[in-house]
């Protein structure tokens, strides 16, 4: 008849959490199995290590077999390419390069590198040249005019009207206090300077309703779907052109 075990809840909390046994070690001290462990740190309601954190404990500090073992000592040290790699320079103009472009490009940086492919492999680039030379772009398919899909009869080329003048469109910018009014970017972040948009697509009508502050990629999607923009940014004048969701 086995003997029945009573396990303290200060024991395992000694062995367990303290010294950080696992279940298998304890279980070998006090002659029994590691499920009755388990079954005890259940019962107290203490909390249990997973597998992979017991042997992660195992390795720690001075656990660990490769504890203190550093540089040469490491058996996995091969040379001192680590710094080496912090000093990659190009051995004709001096300037310092990464060691990508150091090991591959022959320890040249990128633009020493091309002409020196131009002086060592010349008939390959002359090849190159020639086959430039000889490319015809006639048998290429042409997209330009009716050919384009994004094609609109034509419209790009009609006149603007003689008030359509860099006044008036620094004075739109000016009242859109330099902010597109569609995505709220200003000009100083944009970069460039804000677009002047027609907003019903007639380039004659130059009134100040018709004109809007927009960044050039707000700009190009007006361009697709005109009636939708067209019906957006005409709402934007009870709003005083403000931004427009």
């Amino acid at each position: 008849m086995s003997k029945k075990i009573n396990l303290t809840k200060a024991f395992l909390q000694e062995e367990y959490i303290k010294s950080k046994k696992s279940s298998v070690d304890i279980a070998k001290k006090i002659n029994c199995s590691s499920t009755t462990i388990q079954k005890y740190l259940n019962e107290y309601n203490i909390p249990t290590r997973t597998p992979s954190n017991a042997q992660l404990d195992k390795s720690k500090g001075k656990n660990n077999p490769m504890y203190g073992r550093k540089g040469k000592h490491n058996p996995n040290w091969k040379s001192n390419k680590a710094k080496e790699r912090q000093k990659c320079h190009c051995i004709n103009c001096n300037k310092p390069i990464t060691f990508r472009t150091y090991y591959y490009r022959g320890k040249r940086c990128s633009s020493c590198a091309t002409k020196n492919a131009w002086k060592t492999f010349p008939e390959k680039f002359e090849q190159s040249l020639r086959t430039l030379k000889n490319f015809d772009r006639s048998k290429l398919p042409k997209m330009n005019g009716s050919k384009n899909p994004n094609w609109k009869g034509g419209i790009s080329k009609g006149l603007y009207s003689q008030d359509w003048t860099e006044q008036l469109k620094e004075q739109i910018r000016q009242r859109d206090n330099y902010t597109c009014q569609l995505c709220d970017k200003t000009q100083k972040q944009s970069g460039k300077t804000l677009n002047v948009h027609h907003i019903d697509y007639d380039k004659k009508n130059c009134s100040e309703e018709n004109l809007i502050s927009l960044c050039k990629v707000c700009h190009t999607k007006t361009n697709y779907n005109r009636k939708y923009w067209e019906k957006l940014l005409s709402k934007g004048e009870q709003y005083g052109y403000s931004r427009i969701n």
